[in-house]
């Protein structure tokens, strides 16, 4: 399919009741099923629901611009620039980006999505101050990004929003993180300062820092290992998913699944 500019408006509504003393929310999702988008189409993803795409190879050139909601996307953009408007998010279980990812504030990239290990991998991340990378980690498994060039835009304004940098924010399944180097991802460059990416979700942790060692991007929990000045280990991540009967899934299905992981183990987990 290869229109001109395709439009999708997934909306959410948002009810009060008892004088707004209670806001209900339902969410609405837009599937879409087939074959890939081709061309110099232009992609427009609009409303606050969620719009889930293909996990095929998208070939259009033109732009992909999410001003509200969520993009779902586990394939490939092959060329398409993706844009996060403020507060509007991307989920990606394994997707690639040919075109790059820029993230305005208050966005969010789930690798994976909630509560589920995953990479994404993009030529450019753009992380404009107030953007927010969320990543699932535990002492076993961590979401991962692979990332060609990394931009870190902050500010450094006397009034202004609450978040005048970009965030790291981690979500912990099993408790509190012993000390040691957790790598969460590659990274080729970086423009910007590393040090400007704000931690957060490690409260109780200390001397939490971010260091980018040999081109892999690391969470180090506690002092530096003396002569450590490189990786000899790669995050566990999800390669291949199947059913409990041995079939294989391009992607996690609802239910039971079976998950293998880059190092050789499997994992059997429930995905809603």
């Amino acid at each position: 399919m290869s229109p001109a500019i395709l439009t999708v408006n997934a909306p959410a509504h948002i009810e009060g009741h008892d004088n707004n003393a209670n806001i209900t929310t339902t969410t609405y999702t837009h599937t879409l099923t087939g074959g890939a988008l081709t061309g110099d189409m232009r992609l427009v993803k609009q409303g606050l629901g969620i719009l889930q795409l293909p996990a095929v190879k998208h070939t259009y050139t033109g732009e992909t611009n999410v001003w509200a909601g969520t993009l779902q996307l586990d394939g490939t953009l092959e060329s398409s620039p993706l844009w996060l408007n403020r507060f509007a998010t991307l989920i990606s279980d394994g997707g690639t980006f040919g075109g790059g990812i820029v993230m305005d504030y208050g966005s969010h990239l789930l690798p994976g999505g909630e509560g589920h290990t995953g990479m994404v991998t993009t030529t450019t991340l753009t992380m404009n101050y107030g953007a927010r990378l969320v990543l699932d980690i535990s002492t076993d498994a961590t979401d991962c990004i692979q990332v060609g060039k990394l931009i870190v835009n902050s500010k450094d304004w006397e009034n202004g929003p609450r978040y005048l940098k970009p965030v790291i924010e981690f979500v912990l399944h099993d408790g509190l993180l012993s000390d040691g180097i957790y790598p969460i991802g590659t990274v080729d460059t970086v423009t910007g300062d590393i040090g400007d990416l704000l931690l957060e979700g490690l409260d109780g942790m200390e001397n939490c820092q971010l260091m980018l060692l040999e081109g892999k991007l690391c969470l180090v929990v506690g002092e530096l290992p003396a002569g450590i000045s490189y990786m000899t280990t790669t995050p566990a991540i999800p390669v291949g998913y199947y059913a409990v009967d041995g079939r294989r899934n391009d992607r996690m299905k609802s239910g039971l699944n079976i998950v293998r992981y880059s190092d050789g183990t499997y994992r059997k987990l429930l995905h809603p």
